[in-house]
């Protein structure tokens, strides 16, 4: 009898010390996965303002992860884990829009969603973007379509004829107009846009040209970074030089260019008033044929998302981009770029009405020189150029967030 006491107590035993063994053998694995992940985040975003929330952050989920882990078996809900790649650096006067994406998706995720931004393009260069998020060596990036024209070619057709267009956008994508052309097409680039920008009206940067007219602006180098800004700067009678807007900043020091079409801000940002003497100038000669860009993840990652992570990661994008990204331009982002711009020496010029409507008349001619060249191709270039007007036409005059449609009208589209 006391051996059968014995023997059942020593069993008992056992049992207590491997239950225990594997409990801090659980905990332990745990912990390391913790600060490895809360090492990465820290490293990553070391450069930003967030780095102690975000480390911060990390850490508390972790710990939080941990004590269920070893007070009960429920199963912990998964985390899904992004890297963001921009272009842009904390510094920059439109990061915010790229940092308010990753917060909106884990708030709305309730912390399921954690995404990591790599800023300046220390993940992946500008160029490298779409290949990048492709092979996963970054889950979402930033990809403009001037960067890919020849995969995303319908991209290069919104016309801007008014500088509220951009503002456009959240409409556009309330319509079968934005899965019929567009999501379609970056579907089949293997991507997933989760929100989505056109680019607004432009400024013209000039080193050394104080140009009034469109005559002024003859014999000047200018930035070009696709084959219908090329024909539009060729028919000004300026040299169109293919650049990147990272490296332009390098031609212009190397006086390669004399001038470059863009935002503001940008000017600003990648300090392009460096390489001209009394800082250069900034004029207002009318809008551009330009293209758009969008918060791109990877498709099979998004793919294999639940529903409701989907709406989440479209939410967040829909609203920092399509929304804050596209109204901030025009009422943050512009007056910032040029007061700042100013604090550097670079001169202000705003041509005349008849000037500026001289250049919007050959915009118009290069979009339908193009969208003939598109239609022969097979796309249906026309019925695009004609719903994007219809939807400038409608919503110009929209001058609100509030305004524009919420994401439960865009949801099902974005999906």
């Amino acid at each position: 009898m006391r051996k059968t006491i014995g023997l059942v107590l020593l069993v008992i035993v056992l049992a207590t010390t491997l239950a225990v063994g594997c409990t801090s053998t659980s905990t332990s694995t745990t912990a390391t996965t913790a600060t490895t992940a809360t090492t990465a985040t820290t490293a990553t975003t070391a450069t930003t303002a967030t780095t102690a929330t975000t480390a911060t952050t990390a850490t508390t989920a972790t710990t939080a992860t941990t004590a269920t882990t070893a007070t009960t078996t429920t199963a912990v809900p998964a985390t899904y884990k992004f890297k963001f790649s921009t272009t842009l650096t904390a510094a920059a006067i439109d990061f915010p829009a790229d940092q308010m994406f990753a917060d909106l998706a884990a708030e709305y995720s309730n912390g399921a969603i954690d995404i990591t931004v790599y800023g300046g393009n220390t993940l992946l260069s500008t160029v490298a973007t779409l290949p990048g998020v492709q092979a996963r060596i970054a889950d979402i990036a930033t990809v403009y379509s001037n960067n890919a024209i020849d995969q995303m070619p319908l991209d290069q057709l919104f016309c801007l004829y008014t500088p509220q267009t951009n503002r456009i956008i959240g409409a556009l994508i309330a319509t079968d107009t934005f899965k019929e052309y567009f999501l379609s097409e970056f579907n089949g680039l293997g991507i997933h846009p989760c929100g989505w920008w056109v680019s607004p009206y432009q400024w013209l940067f000039t080193t050394n040209r104080a140009a009034t007219t469109w005559e002024g602006l003859k014999g000047l180098a200018c930035r070009s970074w696709n084959s219908t800004c090329a024909y539009y700067v060729n028919q000004m009678g300026m040299l169109p030089v293919t650049a990147g807007i990272a490296s332009a900043a390098e031609f212009f020091q190397k006086g390669m260019l004399d001038a470059s079409f863009g935002h503001p801000f940008h000017f600003y940002d990648y300090g392009w008033y460096n390489a001209a003497k009394g800082g250069g100038y900034v004029i207002l000669a009318g809008t551009l044929p330009v293209g758009q860009g969008s918060l791109a993840i990877n498709l099979d990652e998004y793919n294999a998302l639940p529903n409701d992570m989907k709406d989440a990661l479209n939410r967040a994008g829909y609203e920092a981009w399509s929304l804050y990204k596209a109204y901030q331009s025009d009422f943050e982002l512009y007056p910032a770029g040029l007061t700042g711009l100013a604090s550097k020496g670079v001169k202000q010029i705003i041509w005349s009405a008849a000037e500026i409507a001289r250049m919007d008349a050959l915009k118009v001619t290069a979009i339908n020189k193009l969208a003939d060249q598109l239609n022969k191709q097979g796309y249906k270039a026309t019925q695009l150029l004609a719903a994007i007007d219809a939807a400038n036409t409608k919503y110009a005059s929209v001058n609100s967030i509030e305004s524009a449609p919420t994401f439960a009208d865009v949801a099902d589209i974005m999906r």
